[in-house]
């Protein structure tokens, strides 16, 4: 997702009384139709570093949330046959919310 958007969701999980991590990821879970379940969310902050084509578009109502967040899907992101890897990026940040 747009990091505007990344940060908009944080800054709402933050400013609730019970804020944190669960609530962070549980916004991210409504609003991009993430499946239900105890798993964790991986957040990879990425920097583009050649133009690339992207989609950019709301994602869809499924597992019975919403959706309707503004999502961007990188098609051509990674370098053919190796995994992880991209001629085309390069990771800022990653971590994990466990649950």
């Amino acid at each position: 997702m747009p990091k505007d958007v990344f940060d908009a969701l944080r800054a709402d999980a933050n400013q609730a009384q019970h804020g944190g991590g669960r609530l962070f990821r549980n916004y991210v879970a409504q609003y991009m139709a993430l499946p239900k379940g105890n798993f964790q969310l991986s957040v990879v902050e990425i920097e583009l570093t050649r133009n690339v084509y992207a989609w950019v578009g709301q994602s869809a109502a499924l597992f019975e949330r919403p959706g309707g967040m503004q999502q961007v899907f990188l098609p051509y992101l990674g370098d053919r046959g190796q995994p992880g890897t991209s001629s085309n990026a390069r990771a800022v940040h990653t971590y994990w919310l466990r649950f």
